[in-house]
């Protein structure tokens, strides 16, 4: 049945589908300057931030990968789930098997901790699974429940980060118009004091968004660069939503339009490991993205981890 393979004789996977779930609350920019010493302009110039979503006690990073999941696995099932989060129900159990628990699956299950990086190293974990044939429908998901490592009085941090979660179904693919093309994948422990968590997050703010603006420069450069593109063979940019003025940078570096970024930091915020996936997923809904089209993903976070994957849809 699946007899399309890359040049290496493996074959391709690609993203069949895509969802997302984001909590019923909502918590904007105005309603958070009455706790904590802020402003909405305040927020809104620094980072682009106008709202956030928090998860409600029943919102788990379990329920919430458990409604994505529901979307868009159909009565097959999947052979494997992968988790990105930094923000589990559990240190253990894995958040992968209590949704595996949850989907009354038999399936493997595991999850992955790359932070705002998680989603793109989760992703290319799945493509090599489908890859070398080991499975054929892999649920991929990033989920973060961020409010509950937050220190609430911190203005520097607590203004950015809210909470979701996306997913999308891989499986093989039939098709040379769809498939994931690459992926690129950086670590430097070095820099592990910019973003961590002890008790709550904490973060150097300045220094964290020169290394994101110069990671991602350098990541979305080497994948141009090794598939001979440039940014204008590029249909949708999808980067980890950090900061409004770090997408913008990557604009100017790359004389990129800003119609061509898929940007939801405004109505989301910071969801770490699940940004990149509930940004994808709303541009699938609007129908923005088509099938054939040229994605690329590209995500930086603690650790730091950065990455991108390329794709066609």
């Amino acid at each position: 049945m699946y007899d399309k393979f890359n040049k290496f004789g493996l074959m391709n996977s690609y993203i069949k589908s895509c969802s997302y779930y984001l909590p019923e609350k909502i918590l904007t920019n105005e309603a958070l300057s009455q706790t904590v010493d802020t402003s909405h302009e305040w927020i809104v110039s620094r980072t682009g931030i106008r709202q956030r979503y928090i998860a409600c006690d029943h919102e788990t990073a379990t329920f919430m990968g458990t409604e994505c999941a529901r979307k868009i696995i159909g009565e097959e099932g999947v052979d494997l789930i992968i988790v990105a989060t930094c923000t589990g129900d559990y240190i253990m159990p894995s958040t992968a098997s209590l949704i595996q628990a949850e989907l009354g699956l038999k399936c493997a299950a595991f999850d992955v901790q790359g932070a705002c990086a998680g989603f793109v190293y989760a992703l290319s974990i799945g493509d090599q699974f489908i890859k070398t044939g080991k499975y054929e429908r892999i649920l991929v998901l990033g989920i973060e429940r961020m409010s509950g490592i937050l220190d609430w009085t911190d203005r520097n941090t607590c203004v950015l980060f809210g909470d979701g979660a996306g997913a999308v179904l891989l499986e093989r693919s039939q098709s040379e118009n769809s498939k994931i093309i690459d992926f690129n994948l950086f670590s430097e422990g070095a820099k592990k004091d910019l973003v961590y968590v002890d008790q709550c997050l904490k973060m150097r703010g300045t220094e964290l968004f020169r290394q994101a603006v110069d990671k991602l420069g350098a990541c979305i450069e080497a994948m141009l660069t090794q598939h001979n593109l440039t940014a204008n063979d590029i249909d949708w940019f999808i980067p980890h939503q950090a900061n409004l003025r770090i997408i913008q940078f990557l604009c100017e570096r790359f004389n990129i339009p800003m119609e061509k970024m898929i940007v939801n930091i405004g109505e989301c915020a910071n969801t770490s490991a699940a940004s990149i996936p509930i940004a994808l997923g709303h541009a699938f809904e609007e129908g923005k993205i088509q099938r054939g089209q040229k994605v690329l993903l590209t995500g930086i976070g603690s650790g730091l981890v950065w990455g991108s994957v390329l794709l066609d849809f």
